[in-house]
């Protein structure tokens, strides 16, 4: 049985996966398994993972979405640790190793992330990000965004993945945000503060459908808030929380020039929590004009 199953979803990214591939065939832990997920791809994904033999598991479903097509690589794999790569992004070589070595030395945790740089096309840097630091706050920081990162950036222990009953697929865009908020109700966390991972950026990321954030982001929130499992002081606060969402929610909307949807997002955002989205409101603006 391998240490590490690396589970890659891609969908119509003939044009980067075998980076993404490579970039798991050359990880200085070698004890691993690599499981690709073709979710259904109308391009010449399937030609790039045939080209690949016994090196990788290829598997083909019909396209259903990044949380069905993660779970199916899962079932497929047999690794004691599961890694996440979507099939746009890369790992530097020495991930797995960091990685699991920092879960052993921390038994309570059974997931761990890593810092990771935001790439372009040709994965030139654009700024790089950390993962949200361990401690008792991480259950409630969630609440209020994904504080963890992308899925290449994770990686978790399968019996506590199991536990948890793995990505809801009824999401799409938030399927990993609600899983780490899932995680972080059952088992510990810790982060290597390393760059150790990008996560590439282009005009076909699901993250730029802000429709699918505002469903999933909701669906998520409501269903986080109504478990027994988080804690109290964040559940009591569910409408500073809602409040935070639907703010995020008109900011980028408004940035996308949908300004329709940017007004009606304000204006939940007004009704769940009127102080703190005008206090934001007026924060926002003095920066603002002590940029102009």
């Amino acid at each position: 049985m391998p240490l590490v199953s690396v589970v890659i979803a891609t969908y119509n990214q003939d044009r980067y996966v075998a980076a993404a591939i490579d970039s798991a065939l050359s990880q200085t832990l070698r004890d691993v398994e690599i499981v690709v997920v073709d979710d259904g791809s109308t391009d010449n994904t399937w030609a790039v993972l045939d080209r690949y033999g016994v090196a990788i598991r290829a598997v083909r479903e019909p396209n259903a979405g990044q949380a069905v097509a993660r779970n199916r690589g899962v079932a497929e794999s047999r690794g004691e640790f599961i890694a996440f790569l979507d099939g746009d992004d890369i790992w530097l070589p020495e991930k797995l190793d960091r990685q699991v070595n920092a879960i052993r030395q921390q038994p309570g945790a059974g997931f761990c992330a890593c810092g990771y740089y935001i790439a372009d096309e040709e994965l030139r840097s654009l700024g790089s990000k950390w993962p949200a630091p361990a401690g008792n706050q991480l259950q409630s920081d969630l609440l209020l965004g994904n504080r963890i990162g992308p899925p290449t950036t994770v990686i978790v222990k399968r019996d506590q993945f199991e536990l948890v009953s793995g990505f809801d697929p009824a999401l799409s865009y938030c399927c990993d945000w609600d899983l780490w908020i899932r995680l972080a109700q059952v088992t510990g966390f810790c982060a290597v503060n390393e760059i150790l991972a990008a996560w590439r950026q282009h005009g076909g990321n699901l993250s730029r459908d802000i429709r699918s954030l505002e469903h999933d982001s909701v669906r998520l929130l409501k269903k986080a808030l109504s478990d027994p499992r988080t804690p109290t002081d964040a559940r009591s606060g569910a409408r500073q929380v809602h409040g935070h969402n639907w703010s995020v929610l008109a900011g980028s909307y408004w940035k996308a020039r949908r300004f329709c949807d940017s007004f009606r997002c304000l204006g939940n955002a007004l009704i769940a929590a009127p102080v703190k989205t005008m206090s934001t409101l007026a924060h926002r603006y003095c920066v603002d004009c002590v940029m102009e």
